[in-house]
């Protein structure tokens, strides 16, 4: 059983697509779109087409651009409907378990990256944490919740801005390797020199 956790941006669909395919999968049990910016859902609108998804989830959290109104046509396309996922709730996937932790709440405002759907997947005795681009205010939220603890893969939050990965969180999940997913000599400056010294530290 697969699932997948975004699709980069507007141009990587039919590459997403393709990797996917490469891997012999046919069916996607979950396709989760973390939130609505277009380096997370530009792709979904080519995979939620292309492929046979059992369940679509989606924040319930809307912008009115482009990238979402595909995603939203692709699924009204397909038949399918968005799950709105909710803090607690466990998906079976293979033999492992996937438990929702974020967000805990809708009240960030404009703050999209912290509306991202957050997540927990556990296999025999290997944790691996999933935020998204959660930024310091909904890391907060889920360290206060208690509803976080040590992990064995942590993909690093927000590309590895400062915003996100707070030195809070990292005390809470002790993670033994973190995995930054950023361009190289990106605009942005990803990963931030802070955040690589908190993994360090």
């Amino acid at each position: 059983e697969a699932m997948l956790i975004d699709a980069g941006e507007n141009d990587k669909g039919t590459l997403v697509q393709n990797y996917i395919f490469k891997q012999g999968i046919g069916k996607l049990k979950y396709v989760v779109g973390t939130h609505p910016d277009s380096d997370h859902y530009g792709g979904l609108d080519v995979v939620i087409t292309k492929f046979e998804c059992e369940k679509v989830l989606l924040p319930d959290y809307k912008r009115e651009n482009v990238t979402s109104r595909d995603v939203y046509d692709a699924v009204e396309y397909k038949g399918y409907s968005v799950t709105v996922p909710k803090v607690g709730e466990k998906y079976m996937l293979g033999g492992a378990e996937v438990t929702i932790l974020a967000p805990i709440h809708y009240d960030y405002e404009a703050k999209v990256n912290n509306y991202s759907v957050s997540l927990l997947v556990k296999h025999g005795n290997n944790e691996f944490l999933f935020t998204g681009d959660a930024e310091k205010e909904a890391e907060y939220d889920m360290v206060q919740s208690e509803v976080l603890s040590d992990v064995e893969v942590y993909k690093a939050g927000h590309h590895g801005s400062s915003t996100s990965s707070t030195e809070e969180l990292i005390n809470v999940v002790k993670p033994e390797y973190a995995v930054i997913s950023c361009s190289l000599d990106n605009e942005y400056g990803h990963p931030h020199a802070s955040v690589l010294n908190r993994f360090r530290k």
